[in-house]
């Protein structure tokens, strides 16, 4: 057994004396190395300066590039919303152009300003059904989620979506239905056509939007579709009923 415990313990000197030597080679290096290096920045430090400076511009174009990405990726956005837009205004060119074509042959009488009221308020109904549809989706939604308790921001990303074109909707609606109903009071029956026309296409621009908004592509600019589908009547019918006020405010 001696013999064995022998060439066991000669083993285990050989390893330790190898550990040794690679380890007292590795310092060694390391100093060498380090000397060398001293050794440089002493004689050379403007070359040293210089490669410092070289790298840190490479790293500064390297971020600007990234900056010139994030640019260029802003500009395409941009270009697609306004041919979305342009989209949405010749949307409503054509529409109002098939309701003076085919709606006024449809026309229920309407003697007096509260008939053409109630006329408007009923074709509203198509938006405020979308409106309530929205509202259905985010309730089942939540149902079937932990977004149920809408205070603990758990599957917040569920219903995000569908509670900011709730919001915009909301939004949209009252400034649609407000301005429709000052439309009215300045119609006349052969003109009520324009009211079907004008409910229809909000109801089919929300829709729109609410799908576009559900696109992730291009930041999710396919929305703006919708949005000029409702913003541009809108914001069109305001601008003729101003004018019609203060030309009656001011002649």
């Amino acid at each position: 057994m001696k013999p064995t415990y022998l060439l066991l313990l000669y083993i285990y000197l050989f390893i330790l004396f190898i550990c040794l030597f690679v380890c007292f080679f590795v310092y060694v290096f390391v100093c060498y190395i380090c000397s060398l290096a001293c050794l440089f920045i002493y004689l050379f430090p403007d070359f040293l300066l210089s490669i410092i400076l070289t790298f840190l511009n490479l790293i500064k174009k390297v971020a600007a590039m990234g900056t010139l990405s994030q640019c260029e990726e802003l500009k395409v956005r941009q270009r697609h919303i306004r041919r979305l837009s342009f989209v949405g205004l010749l949307v409503f060119a054509c529409s109002i152009l098939l309701g003076w074509m085919f709606v006024p042959s449809r026309m229920p009488p309407m003697l007096n300003l509260v008939d053409r009221l109630s006329f408007t308020l009923r074709w509203q109904t198509p938006s405020l059904l979308m409106l309530l549809s929205v509202v259905w989706v985010i309730a089942l939604k939540r149902s079937r989620s932990r977004a149920m308790d809408p205070v603990s921001g758990l599957d917040k990303e569920t219903v995000e979506i569908h509670l900011r074109v709730l919001q915009n909707t909301l939004e949209q609606l009252v400034l649609s239905m407000t301005s429709q109903l000052i439309l009215t009071t300045y119609l006349q029956h052969s003109q009520m056509w324009l009211i079907p026309v004008l409910g229809v296409l909000f109801t089919v621009g929300r829709v729109t939007f609410w799908i576009g908004y559900l696109q992730p592509q291009h930041g999710r600019t396919n929305r703006g579709l919708g949005v000029a589908m409702t913003l541009i009547p809108t914001s069109l019918v305001f601008a003729y009923c101003a004018f019609r006020f203060f030309s009656d405010l001011l002649f």
